[in-house]
């Protein structure tokens, strides 16, 4: 019985906190399109912690489980999410995407692998959470299918995005720009990147997708599969204006936001 109450009093001792906060990006998902689901919490108290780590969602009837593997913490140096700011801290975040075919209320629970040695709490941890997932939407085909070039804003000299279009619309795009980065001496800008992968069109002439920050092997060194690391990092929507311009509207998950209009760069 005494083994019995010393456990019971280490697992209420718990150092991470039950409670999560469940956040979506769009704020309202909707059915048949992906979403990113993410959520900050606290470590163990006085310790320190990668700034994310990668998580597996499982969708259920009215549930959305997210597996928070703290064996694979996402890169440290993820712009998107640290800023100028140290990528350790008293507080961990995690985020995945994930898709969820019918629309309604789903309560969001989190389960704990990969830990360091501790004391944690047995089984899922539900979430004060539930994300609401909206109806679909209709399908829509692109007014345009030659949107492929690399468009830029004059103001913004050596960043801009890269659009490759396929011949059934849709597109691949490549967003380069710089962005504050601590470095070994100070904060300083560093050349960084985000990529889509798929999207939709939602309309003849709105596209949205989910970006992504990757990271591998260096290209002068023999590719390692196990080196690739991937983290989504925002929602990029592009609303075509004509054959050479588009407005590209960006929300970061760090809740950094961008809007610009963009010009074909022509040759």
């Amino acid at each position: 019985m005494r083994l019995l109450r010393s456990f019971a009093l280490a697992i209420a001792s718990l150092p991470i906190a039950a409670a999560a906060d469940l956040r979506t990006l769009p704020e309202h998902p909707v059915a048949g399109e992906p979403f990113i689901a993410m959520f900050t919490d606290r470590v163990i108290p006085g310790g320190t912690s990668s700034t994310s780590y990668a998580s597996l969602p499982t969708v259920s009837a009215g549930e959305l489980t997210m597996t928070v593997d703290f064996s694979k913490p996402l890169p440290g140096t993820f712009r998107g999410i640290c800023g100028a700011e140290p990528c350790y801290g008293p507080t961990y975040e995690t985020r995945t995407v994930v898709t969820i075919p019918e629309p309604g209320s789903y309560q969001g629970y989190f389960v704990y692998t990969g830990l360091p040695y501790g004391t944690y709490p047995l089984g899922r941890q539900r979430s004060p959470d539930s994300v609401i997932v909206g109806a679909a939407r209709p399908s829509a085909a692109p007014l345009r299918t030659t949107l492929s070039g690399n468009y830029f804003a004059e103001d913004e000299n050596g960043s801009g995005l890269n659009l490759l279009q396929s011949a059934s619309g849709q597109l691949f795009v490549g967003w380069f720009f710089y962005q504050a980065q601590r470095t070994a001496t100070f904060n300083e800008l560093a050349p960084a990147w985000y990529v889509s992968g798929g999207g939709t069109w939602i309309s003849p002439t709105r596209f949205t997708t989910i970006l992504y920050e990757t990271r591998g092997t260096a290209y002068n060194k023999p590719f390692v599969a196990s080196d690739l690391n991937v983290g989504a990092v925002g929602i990029l929507t592009l609303d075509v204006i004509d054959a050479n311009t588009i407005d590209m509207d960006v929300t970061l998950v760090s809740g950094v936001r961008k809007q610009k209009r963009l010009s074909r760069l022509l040759f």
